[in-house]
C-alpha cells in the first residue's frame, strides 16, 4: 500500500539538507535514501546531522512541499495560524492568515493546502525522529552523545504528536475514546488507522518521559534551538495541563523553570527577537543564510520591517476586549497602540519587532519561563491551593507592573479564570490562545474590534466541529487503514 504522500528523509550532511519531495510517498524510503542513511548512521556524529535537520525543519520554508505559501515556515507558522483562530488577535486586512482567521474551507477542510501543510510538517518531524531511533543504537561513538540524540528524537516525536492531536482531534478530557491520529514508532510503508485519542496521548507521555530520563544529567545542549531536559519537562507540563493532570503539570513546570528567570520589564517590550534572552527556555536562532524573509513570523507581525505587516499594512492587532483588561500600570499595555479614536490603527502590536539588522535574523520564541509560572499557578488553583497560585501570579506581575502588585482577591473558579486571562495577556501572539480555548472547552466570542468582513465568524459554541481540522484528502486516498468514514465532520461554520 501507499501511505501518505509527502515525506522523504531530509538529512543535513556536510551542510546539505536532502529536503522533502512531494513526488515521493510519506513513509516510503527510496534506495538512494537508504544508501545515504547507511552512511550517515555509521557514527553518532552522523546521526546528529539528522537531528540537526529536524531542528532546521522547525523553521523551514515550504514544509507543505508544493506551492511555497508564505504562511508555511515551520512551528511559528502553526503558532500564528492557531492564534488567528481565536479572539485576541484582530486582523487589520484580509491576507495570508485570513483563511485561518475566518474559519474558511481553504484552511480547515480536506481538499486544501493549509490542513495539508500542518499535517505534513509534524509527520515529517515524526518520520525523521523514527529514522534516528531505528538507527541510533547501532552507531559507533560516544554513548552519552547517543543517549542525548535518542532523548531529543523521542521528545521531538512526542511534541509533534501533541500538536497533531490538538489540531486534528477533540480535546483530550472527556474524549479519550474519540478518534486520534495515526501513530508510527518506526519507519514503515504501511499506513496505520487513527486509533483512539488515549492511544496518542499514551505515546506522547511515554516519549516525553523516556526523553526526560535520557536527557537528565546530559551534557549541555549545543544551542538554544535544541531541546534539553528542562524544555522537555516544559512540554510535559503542557501535556499534563491538557490532560488535567494538575500535579504533574505543577511539578514539571516548577522543575523546568528552576534555572530560568522571568523576563524583565525592559525585555518584555524589547521586541521578542533574541533567543539568548535568559528567560527563553527554547528559541530558534535564525541566521541570515537560513532566514525565510517574507515567509516568516516577523514578516507577518513586525511593523518596523518591510514585510507583510510593516510593508503592506497587514497589521496584527490586540483585540479591544483584551486590551481593556490590561491595567494602566502593566508594562504589557505599552506593547500595543491604544484604542484612542485618534489612532489610525488602534491596537497595533509592538511586542514582536525586527531587531534592527534588516536581515530577517529575528529569533523565534518557543518556550519561556513565564509560561511555566502560569502553568504552575493554574495547576495550584485547580487543586484548590489558592495562596500558592496567588503567590505565583504575584511573582510574574512583579516583573510586569510598574508598582508592586497586590495579591489577587479571587479564589476558586474566579482565580482560575484570572490565571487564564493572565495567560492571554502574557502569551499574546505566542501560539497558546486557541489551544487554551479548546482545552478549557470554551467557545469563541470575538468583540466589536473585529471586522466581520475579515473575520467572518464572531461566535462559536464550545467544542464546535470548527475546532478540528479535517485530515488531508491525500492521507485518505493513500492510507488503506483510513477511509472517508474516519474523516472529521465538516468544520466550516
Amino acid at each position: 500500500m501507499k501511505a501518505y504522500k509527502v515525506f522523504s528523509i531530509f538529512i543535513l550532511v556536510a551542510g546539505l539538507i536532502i529536503a522533502t519531495s512531494c513526488s515521493e510517498d510519506y513513509l516510503e524510503t527510496q534506495p538512494t535514501d537508504l544508501y545515504t542513511a547507511n552512511i550517515v548512521f555509521e557514527t553518532t556524529e552522523g546521526a546528529e546531522t539528522v537531528l540537526e535537520g529536524i531542528y532546521r525543519w522547525l523553521y523551514s520554508y515550504n514544509t507543505e512541499g508544493t506551492m511555497g505559501y508564505h504562511i508555511d515556515y515551520g512551528q511559528k507558522a502553526t503558532d500564528l495560524a492557531l492564534d488567528m483562530m481565536y479572539e485576541d488577535i484582530v486582523m487589520h486586512l484580509f491576507h495570508w492568515y485570513g483563511y485561518f482567521h475566518s474559519y474558511s474551507q481553504y484552511a480547515l477542510t480536506q481538499d486544501y493546502s493549509r490542513t495539508r501543510m500542518l499535517w505534513n510538517f509534524y509527520y515529517d518531524v515524526i518520520n525523521n525522529a523514527n529514522i534516528i531511533l531505528e538507527n541510533i543504537d547501532a552507531t559507533k561513538g560516544d554513548e552519552e552523545l547517543k543517549d542525548r540524540i535518542k532523548g531529543e528524537a523521542l521528545a521531538l516525536r512526542g511534541y509533534a504528536y501533541f500538536y497533531l492531536s490538538q489540531i486534528y482531534c477533540k480535546t483530550f478530557v472527556g474524549n479519550e475514546n474519540a478518534s486520534g491520529v495515526p501513530v508510527y514508532t518506526e519507519p514503515t510503508t504501511e499506513g496505520n488507522p487513527r486509533g483512539t485519542l488515549q492511544h496518542v496521548y499514551d505515546r506522547i507521555v511515554e516519549d516525553l518521559d523516556n526523553a526526560i530520563t535520557l536527557l537528565n544529567g546530559a551534557e549541555a545542549r549545543p544551542n538554544n534551538s535544541h531541546l534539553d531536559v528542562d524544555v522537555v519537562r516544559g512540554i510535559r507540563a503542557r501535556v499534563a495541563l491538557v490532560m488535567n493532570d494538575w500535579t504533574t503539570a505543577r511539578d514539571m513546570a516548577r522543575t523546568a523553570r528552576a534555572d530560568y528567570s522571568v523576563m524583565s520589564k525592559d525585555d518584555y517590550v524589547g521586541g521578542f527577537n533574541d533567543a539568548s534572552n535568559e528567560s527563553w527556555m527554547w528559541g530558534l536562532d535564525i541566521n541570515p543564510e537560513q532566514a525565510t524573509v517574507y515567509a516568516s513570523f516577523f514578516s507577518h507581525m513586525a511593523p518596523n520591517i518591510d514585510g507583510y505587516a510593516g510593508g503592506l499594512g497587514v497589521y496584527k492587532r490586540i483585540s479591544k476586549k483584551l486590551y481593556d483588561t490590561i491595567i494602566a500600570m502593566d508594562i504589557r499595555k505599552f506593547a500595543y497602540m491604544s484604542y484612542d479614536p485618534s489612532v489610525s490603527v488602534p491596537g497595533s502590536q509592538f511586542k514582536f519587532l525586527d531587531n534592527g539588522m534588516a536581515d530577517w535574523t529575528n529569533d523565534y520564541v518557543l518556550m519561556r519561563a513565564s509560561e511555566m509560572v502560569l502553568i504552575e499557578s493554574e495547576a495550584e488553583a485547580r487543586m484548590g491551593n489558592d495562596q500558592e497560585a496567588k503567590d505565583l501570579l504575584t511573582e510574574l506581575r512583579t516583573q510586569r507592573y510598574l508598582d508592586p502588585p497586590a495579591d489577587s482577591p479571587n479564589s476558586g473558579e474566579a482565580l482560575v479564570e484570572e490565571i487564564l486571562l493572565e495567560r492571554r495577556i502574557e502569551l499574546w501572539g505566542e501560539g497558546f490562545s486557541w489551544l487554551d480555548m479548546k482545552r478549557t472547552k470554551k467557545g469563541l466570542n470575538r468583540g466589536p474590534s473585529h471586522d466581520v468582513s475579515i473575520c467572518r465568524i464572531y461566535t462559536l459554541p464550545p467544542e464546535s466541529d470548527a475546532f478540528q481540522f479535517q485530515i488531508p484528502v491525500a492521507e485518505i486516498e493513500s492510507n488503506d487503514n483510513i477511509g472517508e468514514l474516519d474523516q472529521n465532520p465538516n468544520p466550516v461554520p
